[in-house]
């Protein structure tokens, strides 16, 4: 392979990695930029540096730097055929990010070791891509979703009542409305139920039905006593879709 053509392949082998394995984060990644690339041959090994930085546009290939070519020179003499993690001990972390690859290794007749280009790839994409582009999507999801609220939940909890009929067996839940009385399922009502609080469950009151719907399976009712706790009634106009609800038992609380 032409040296020129080196630093294409190795973008072309880290997209493939992105498409076969997070094909919906290729956006996320840098490959899609214009790659600028600097390399250099010399005796006994290879060196490149590349950069993925700005829009789309063609490759552009030179030279190792002054600096570069010395920084891999004294690298190449001790770990030539290193891990990932040695080059960055020996040459620094500035040689490498989020939008920035280097590599060294031998070239041996004409020929380039792809099984160490490849492990030195990987070994970087996991390190410095792969953590970002995860923080990224994350951060692009949160965008999409609006913040959950915070509830008091001992407000809600004050609350909520129990209702039980001994005579039928029936048991359910409701939660105390302002304005309007305990909000349950029709269902759950029994021919003598009462209601208490899981604070006072020997306080128990007697209920009075104010409305019922069997197809709605919904009951409003009414105990006698002072009430310590109730939720306030909110809008379903102001409701849009990906909101937030609380739900509480056969019931839900907007």
């Amino acid at each position: 392979m032409p040296i020129i053509d080196i630093c294409a392949a190795v973008q072309s082998e880290a997209i493939n990695i992105v498409e076969a394995y997070t094909p919906d984060l290729i956006d996320l990644f840098p490959f899609r930029r214009q790659l600028r690339a600097r390399i250099s041959l010399m005796s006994g090994w290879l060196g490149f540096v590349m950069d993925f930085k700005g829009g789309s546009g063609i490759l552009q290939i030179d030279q190792l730097n002054t600096q570069e070519r010395e920084d891999l020179s004294k690298a190449a003499e001790a770990k030539i055929t290193g891990t990932h993690q040695d080059l960055i001990e020996t040459i620094g972390s500035s040689y490498f990010g989020f939008e920035r690859f280097t590599y060294l290794g031998p070239w041996d007749g004409q020929k380039l070791s792809w099984p160490h280009v490849g492990r030195h790839l990987a070994d970087w994409m996991n390190s410095y891509l792969l953590p970002e582009v995860l923080r990224r999507n994350k951060s692009r999801v949160l965008r999409a979703v609006p913040l959950p609220p915070i509830y008091n939940f001992n407000d809600v909890t004050k609350a909520l009542w129990i209702l039980e009929c001994e005579q039928s067996s029936q048991q359910g839940t409701a939660f105390y409305l302002e304005g309007i009385g305990l909000v349950t399922c029709e269902h759950v009502l029994g021919s003598n139920t009462m209601a208490f609080q899981v604070d006072s469950i020997h306080q128990r009151r007697p209920v009075k039905i104010i409305a019922k719907n069997k197809d709605l399976d919904l009951a409003i009712l009414q105990v006698d006593g002072s009430i310590n706790g109730e939720l306030r009634k909110g809008t379903a106009d102001k409701l849009s879709q990906m909101d937030h609800i609380a739900y509480s038992a056969t019931q839900i609380i907007v």
